[in-house]
């Protein structure tokens, strides 16, 4: 029972680092400035990467009521839609003033997201492997240090 609370421990930091690096790596965080000195940015990487946490899970992915969903996807799609408009597989071409429109919502929100309970289910899975996928990136980046640093001196004798 030690080893699943310590799991669990070390699943939580894991998870946060995964989602906001991979939130970073999507764009999605616009609040952060590398220019203001390593203790400011980080404070701005992870506050605003943590409140993207919450709005995902809490908002766009709520679980206990689908208009708070609605909502939050809605205003998300306004965003994401601009003036210009995107093409969606079902919908056809959408754009931010179709979310006002009352007859389009519905069809909105359910098709241009995955469903809540999918999020949640992959979000759990991943919550529980977090720690893993941080050991294998440490491990694979010794593995390529080693055959990087072989490499170089390989070159070098020859």
């Amino acid at each position: 029972m030690g080893y699943v609370f310590w799991w669990l421990i070390a699943a939580v930091p894991c998870f946060l680092l995964a989602y906001i690096n991979g939130a970073d790596l999507n764009f999605r965080l616009k609040s952060v400035n590398y220019d203001d000195g390593f203790w400011k940015s980080s404070k701005n990487f992870f506050s605003e990467g943590f409140r993207l946490l919450i709005h995902d899970y809490f908002g766009v992915f709520c679980p206990w009521s689908w208009e708070v969903a609605k909502r939050h996807r809605l205003a998300d799609m306004r965003t994401y839609l601009g003036a210009d408009g995107k093409h969606h597989d079902t919908l056809g071409f959408i754009t931010a003033t179709d979310c006002d429109n009352a007859e389009k919502q519905e069809a909105i929100a359910r098709q241009a997201y995955i469903s809540r309970t999918k999020h949640w289910a992959h979000g759990v899975f991943l919550f529980l492997i977090a720690p893993i996928q941080g050991v294998f990136m440490i491990v694979s980046g010794g593995i390529m240090g080693i055959v990087e640093l072989g490499r170089y001196l390989k070159g070098k004798n020859t």
